[in-house]
């Protein structure tokens, strides 16, 4: 029941999102300032494994776009078409700041249903066992020394909740 209950709050949750994001575009009672990001080049970039992507991926999902039809797309693709059903507010940079609110929005949730920097783990033989081909073949995984990094990157304390400095960023 309690599963059910929290399944049926996060789709109304993302449900709200969505229309949110397709609201009026009055300034009343927004945040001062502009924030602009760059997005780096998926090839190469490390920042973009951490951090951009998962932006991407919440953007596309409140656009209701499919990332598994869509995987060459990028937010230069999508900003036109949710302009043209929500206003011309919606650029590349407001899209990934959009990304990243939601992002930090899930991560939220998860907390407060009682999610803990415990629960950011991998099943324990990816954790023990190395990898047996591939480029990481002999590699055990290192998730103790990455997940303070993700943390950092994300604008998290090192247990994985929200900064105040981010909440007050991203207007949550």
């Amino acid at each position: 029941m309690k599963k059910r209950r929290l399944a049926i709050s996060a789709i109304v949750a993302a449900f709200a999102l969505i229309l949110t994001g397709c609201s009026s575009s009055s300034d009343e009672g927004s945040a001062d300032g502009f924030v602009g990001v760059i997005l780096p080049d998926a090839a190469s970039s490390a920042r973009w494994e951490t951090a951009d992507r998962g932006f991407l991926q919440a953007a596309f999902d409140a656009a209701g776009i499919c990332i598994f039809t869509s995987f060459a797309w990028t937010l230069n693709d999508v900003a036109p078409q949710v302009q043209a059903a929500c206003g011309d507010e919606f650029t590349v940079e407001n899209l990934t700041l959009i990304g990243e609110r939601i992002w930090n929005m899930e991560k939220d949730f998860n907390l407060r249903a009682g999610f803990t920097r415990k629960d950011d783990a991998l099943p324990k033989r990816l954790m023990t066992e190395a990898a047996k081909t591939g480029p990481a073949k002999g590699v055990v995984s290192g998730l103790d020394k990455m997940l303070p990094i993700y943390y950092q990157v994300r604008g998290w304390d090192e247990e994985g909740r929200i900064k105040p400095e981010t909440r007050k960023r991203l207007g949550l």
